[in-house]
């Protein structure tokens, strides 16, 4: 079945240890119809000289300056054509039929987005369990306020008709989908309850995603404070019914 172009965007910093392995993830899917939306941001090593080295047309690579992970984000749906998106950060892995399963379960049960049960790997490879296998499907809002469901940034699939929904005003870019403000790790779960409040999400119970924990070189204390500012930031929007607004346009990114 014909379910429209499928655009993967991977931002990425200093990421040529694993990168390749992610691309590879994507380029043998079981759908073939992709694009591989790389955004280098700002990498201090050999990142881009790695994705340059890998011979497919459908990799789109695109250099910027360090702007953090939302900014690369942002970059790249902006720079994507597909008629589908998803989100896949620079160290995880996609199952073989990853993108063709989510596309045959929304297309069943009418759904324009959808997340997946995750499998959870040390650097290694080395399994280290999975997250839950039963979750919400529908609307979910009210179960994503109080806790953040796709459980990862590589988890999130949707119709580009739907993203577009959760574009939000800025003065310096021409697209924020991200906000950029959100660096206490708390940036994903922000979007996903943006999404949530404009369209219903289906969770697919196999595991199609591989999301590596380990990699970030931040210290254990100073990830935990920044999450704890980020968590009390996002609850306060939570408080304020800032999700339930009929517009994110009008809404100023900062």
């Amino acid at each position: 079945m014909v379910f429209g172009k499928v655009s993967v965007v991977i931002p990425m910093y200093n990421a040529e240890i694993f990168v390749t392995e992610t691309i590879k993830s994507v380029l043998s899917q079981s759908y073939e119809d992709i694009e591989v939306v790389v955004v280098d941001d700002g990498s201090q090593d050999s990142s881009s000289a790695v994705v340059k080295a890998i011979d497919d047309s459908r990799i789109l690579l695109i250099p910027q300056r360090n702007k953090g992970v939302c900014a690369a984000r942002n970059t790249g749906i902006a720079h994507s054509s597909g008629e589908w998106v998803y989100l896949l950060d620079a160290d995880d892995l996609l199952a073989p039929n990853a993108i063709e399963l989510r596309l045959e379960r929304m297309y069943e049960g009418g759904f324009r987005a959808c997340y997946s049960r995750i499998k959870k790997v040390g650097k290694d490879g080395a399994c280290k369990g999975y997250s839950r296998s039963k979750a919400p499907s529908g609307s979910v809002l009210q179960e994503m306020e109080r806790e953040f469901l796709f459980e990862c940034g590589s988890n999130g699939m949707m119709q580009r008709e739907v993203l577009e929904l959760l574009r939000l005003v800025s003065k310096n870019e021409e697209a924020y989908y991200y906000q950029p403000r959100w660096f206490g790790g708390c940036e994903d779960w922000e979007f996903a309850l943006r999404l949530a409040a404009v369209t219903d999400i289906l969770f697919v119970p196999e595991p199609l995603v591989a999301y590596t924990v380990g990699h970030n070189p931040v210290s254990r204390s100073n990830q935990r404070n920044s999450m704890l500012a980020g968590h009390r930031r996002l609850m306060e929007l939570v408080g304020d019914d800032w999700f339930l607004q009929p517009r994110f346009s009008v809404i100023e990114c900062v």
